[in-house]
């Protein structure tokens, strides 16, 4: 298939693109370049060659509990904790800032665990200064 010069004033028409008769010129090479090529794969579609895939057979396991090696040492770490469990300060809504997370954070004893790009002095709001 080729293109003419009508047909790519047309596309560009269609495109809303004004184009200079040197554009059109490179356009209706490029793209019947490209359909020559598009050509050729349609060609290779119609052999009759094997189509070679990944099997995707799915193994689903069960859910077990099961206790994590050195897990009571992690708790034992975190500066706050209920039993076995990890006290986590509750996550931000929309529309508080980072530096109202911050405060609220440190002040539970999370300071140091405060992510850095929450601790950047630079995200500041109007409303928290």
């Amino acid at each position: 298939m080729s293109l003419s010069k009508a047909d790519i004033l047309h596309l560009a028409k269609l495109a809303r693109l004004e184009l200079s008769e040197s554009e059109v010129d490179n356009f209706t090479i490029q793209l019947d370049e490209v359909l020559h090529y598009l050509d050729k794969l349609a060609e290779l579609k119609n052999l009759s060659v094997s189509v070679f895939t990944a099997p995707t057979v799915l193994c689903p396991r069960a859910d077990k509990m099961a206790d994590y090696p050195g897990g009571s040492d992690i708790i034992k770490l975190a500066p706050r904790r209920a039993g076995n469990l990890l006290e986590v300060p509750p996550i931000f809504s929309a529309a508080e800032s980072p530096l109202a997370v911050r405060r609220r954070a440190e002040a539970a004893g999370y300071s140091e665990k405060v992510p850095p790009e929450v601790q950047r002095e630079s995200i500041l709001t109007p409303d928290d200064k």
